[in-house]
């Protein structure tokens, strides 16, 4: 366990700032990480040994994955694992490692329906992929771990997303005489980090109009006590085709949650990356070419917990999926995209010379994600994009502030544990 806890006293100096300001006081929330786990090293260090290869770390069972030369994954051995159940009733797997490394060339697919953190007695070196977002498994979507599912496409209004706020389903299309025409559904909308995203328009008669397109993912709204993924994008709402009904398409699933922590430093390399990314909606063509496209799934959680320094020299990602398109015989009803999400940087102290990316499902930060760092500089060259530009009232600059020295009191304290 780590000595370095904010204490009842600096707690107090919150409240007395947040009744100065008139405002309520926030609840107590030591900046670590929500599971604060020491490693046994029982799980070794399983992806040294490898290169060039594609493994699949599987959460609901702890079993390491290993893809042929055919694109199959073949379990290769169940690693030492536990599982925790944070206060919010959700459950975390934890994997137990020495070091742990991908090196350069390896992708490791974190899946599962279960968050995952991957605890190490050692320092982490991120050389290849880590990825807790959704990818490509055979002929199908691998799972995010511990991602909220998308909507589901319904022949009229589409499901709403699954969880953690997902994403507002697409509006019914205007149906006057569905035997005359193609009355085409419009788009889901995104998914929200927490937030619920908001519905699409209502569809209109093909064609006479402009599809309603879905709206954008809710703003992120970070659970700092709390280890989860993203919440799935709404599906599209349904249309006619000639008096059929067709099934609006399914939201995109929200990026996984990660937490990586360890006493010693975690490094990532100019070709790593670590990953929590929302899915893409389904597109409306093919056989539901007159269903609205799917909302994009809102990025995941990556969590960087260390004693020592986080370097950043490649990517760490956890950004929304695009909206899905609309119909193929119209540019209209497309889903709409994702919120960035979160990552979270908790070090002694860090440095970025690569990139961070929160964006929305646009590219953008309308509906951006954030990046925590508790008051601590980072150093370096590197970017950081897409992070939301949340404006704040002005009574809550003097809390802000103090957060800030509460920041540089707590980075004291993991110096000097005596200070505690």
């Amino acid at each position: 366990m780590r000595p370095m806890r904010l204490s009842t006293v600096l707690y107090g100096i919150l409240v007395l700032l947040a009744a100065s300001t008139g405002i309520a006081a926030p609840a107590r929330a030591t900046p670590t990480a929500p599971l604060v786990i020491t490693s046994d090293g029982s799980a070794g260090d399983p992806f040294a040994g490898y290169s060039s290869a594609s493994f699949i770390l599987n959460t609901d069972n702890g079993m390491v994955l290993e893809a042929d030369n055919s694109g199959n994954y073949i379990g290769i051995k169940t690693l030492a694992s536990s599982v925790v159940t944070q206060s919010d009733g959700s459950q975390v797997r934890v994997f137990n490692f020495t070091n742990f490394t991908v090196p350069l060339g390896d992708t490791v697919n974190v899946s599962g329906s279960l968050a995952a953190a991957i605890v190490a007695s050692g320092n982490i070196q991120i050389d290849g992929t880590l990825n807790a977002g959704t990818f490509k498994l055979g002929n199908g979507i691998g799972a995010a771990a511990g991602g909220f599912l998308g909507g589901v496409g319904a022949p009229s209004d589409g499901a709403a997303g699954a969880g953690g706020g997902g994403g507002g389903i697409g509006t019914v299309a205007h149906i006057t005489d569905p035997c005359c025409g193609y009355n085409q559904g419009s788009g889901g909308g995104g998914g929200g980090n927490v937030s619920s995203g908001q519905a699409g328009g209502a569809g209109t008669l093909f064609p006479g109009g402009v599809n309603g397109t879905g709206g954008t993912g809710g703003n992120a709204m970070f659970n700092l006590n709390v280890l989860e993924g993203g919440a799935g994008g709404g599906a599209g709402a349904g249309g006619y085709d000639c008096c059929e009904a067709v099934y609006g398409n399914n939201g995109g699933q929200g990026g996984g949650a990660l937490l990586l922590e360890t006493p010693g430093n975690i490094m990532i390399g100019t070709n790593g990356m670590v990953a929590a990314n929302g899915q893409n909606g389904l597109q409306g063509c093919g056989g539901q070419q007159n269903g609205g496209g799917g909302g994009g799934g809102a990025g995941g959680t990556v969590w960087f917990d260390a004693n020592g320094t986080v370097i950043n020299r490649g990517q760490i990602q956890a950004m929304g999926g695009a909206g899905g398109a609309g119909p193929c015989a119209a540019p209209a009803g497309w889903g709409g995209a994702g919120s960035g999400g979160a990552v979270v940087i908790d070090p002694l102290s860090i440095e970025n010379y690569g990139i961070i990316n929160v964006s929305d499902g646009n590219g953008t930060a309308v509906v951006g994600g954030q990046v925590y760092t508790f008051g601590q500089d980072v150093l370096g060259t590197g970017t950081i994009t897409g992070q939301a530009d949340i404006p704040e009232p002005a009574n809550w600059i003097m809390l802000l502030s103090s957060l800030g020295i509460l920041g540089a009191i707590r980075h004291r304290i993991r110096r000097d544990p005596r200070a505690a």
